[in-house]
């Protein structure tokens, strides 16, 4: 590792925390495909610096730099050395960050995550990077970052969620998975709802979709609704009703127009919209993956009741539609404020916990 290539880290890192807030970052964990829940860090500056380091590791680091170019082009954004190396240690005085613990990632003991407490014995209380050495098994090891990777394609996701292209890897679920769809049958709406980190993008994304839209036996024996299916998969974002029309109607600038105006007037909008479009034998599967960012990225509240009302409708009267949202448990509150989305949560959830020892296994 050059010191060159700890300085350009560690100015990104203020060059972000001052940049962006919160929100934004979130934001450009969506458009980098990661899933926000699993970076770790309560505060802005910890979730940055999980946030770089993960895409290091992984040599994303030049489309982080794309991106934010284009986000605050009027920023000067270094580009990424050629010669950067992820730093093994920050020296004492750069990235002074809250940390609650070290961690250190490595397919060490059966694919175990460590953290400082169980190591060394005690909490680390430093916060700043530092080397250590551990023993694990016998072997006394300084620099897990330098084991050789197995061979292959790694199955690991890291801090992205999984998606319908990762299938194959998606294992454990598929009790759950077969509960979800199961229960499709017979509703035209449902909501995945659990604690942050839970699973819950990955459940729908590579458990229920490939399930619907493929021709396969549940685990449970039984198969999935029939009919040729769609699937518009979805993030609110600040713009929820922008993101709606341009994820149904991507080649359609007018009608994505009409619907961004309409909506907020009439809450038969989407539906009359895509029943003018409709065909038949074919049906639309809609999944608004963490439908808790119209309470945290969505400001104005006539924005946020339209899309509620405009979804609530759709799965109401559209016979060839289901409507799944992935729901982050603490903001359930906020949902029940909404007459419509209480009245549906009452018969049509799915609490999702951490996966058990039996689904690990």
């Amino acid at each position: 590792m050059t010191a060159d290539s700890a300085t350009y880290l560690t100015t990104l890192h203020k060059q972000l925390n001052t940049a962006f807030n919160l929100a934004e970052i979130r934001t450009l964990c969506l458009n980098l495909n990661i899933d926000y829940e699993s970076v770790a860090g309560e505060e802005k500056p910890s979730r940055i610096r999980e946030l770089l380091l993960g895409l290091g590791r992984n040599g994303r680091l030049p489309e982080l730099i794309t991106l934010i170019s284009q986000e605050r082009p009027r920023l000067t954004w270094e580009a990424v050395p050629d010669d950067f190396q992820l730093p093994q240690s920050l020296a004492s005085g750069n990235m002074t960050v809250p940390a609650e613990s070290y961690h250190i990632y490595g397919d060490i003991v059966q694919g175990d995550k460590f953290s400082g407490d169980k190591i060394a014995g005690n909490k680390i209380e430093t916060q700043t990077y530092i080397e250590r050495q551990v023993i694990v098994q016998g072997i006394e090891i300084s620099d897990l970052e330098q084991l050789p990777p197995e061979l292959g394609e790694p199955p690991y996701k890291g801090l992205s969620y999984f998606t319908a292209n990762d299938h194959e890897w998606f294992f454990g679920r598929e009790k759950i998975t077969a509960v979800l769809v199961n229960r499709l049958h017979d509703l035209s709406f449902l909501a995945v709802v659990g604690d942050s980190g839970s699973g819950k993008s990955s459940l729908v994304r590579a458990g229920v979709i490939p399930t619907m839209t493929r021709d396969v036996t549940l685990a449970d024996g039984t198969v999935p609704p029939l009919g040729q299916w769609r699937v518009a998969t979805l993030t609110p974002t600040a713009r929820p009703l922008a993101k709606l029309a341009t994820t149904l109607f991507p080649n359609d600038h007018a009608q994505q127009a009409i619907l961004q105006e309409q909506a907020t007037q009439n809450s038969h909008a989407l539906h009359d919209a895509l029943a003018a479009q409709s065909k038949p034998g074919h049906k639309l599967l809609l999944v608004v993956d963490q439908f808790e960012e119209i309470f945290t990225l969505c400001e104005k509240e006539e924005v946020r009741q339209a899309f509620i009302n405009n979804l609530l409708t759709l799965a109401a009267e559209s016979t060839d539609i289901k409507l799944i949202i992935t729901l982050r448990a603490d903001f359930y509150a906020q949902c029940l404020r909404y007459e419509g989305l209480r009245q549906l949560l009452k018969t049509s959830q799915e609490p999702l916990g951490a996966m058990s020892s039996q689904e690990l296994a």
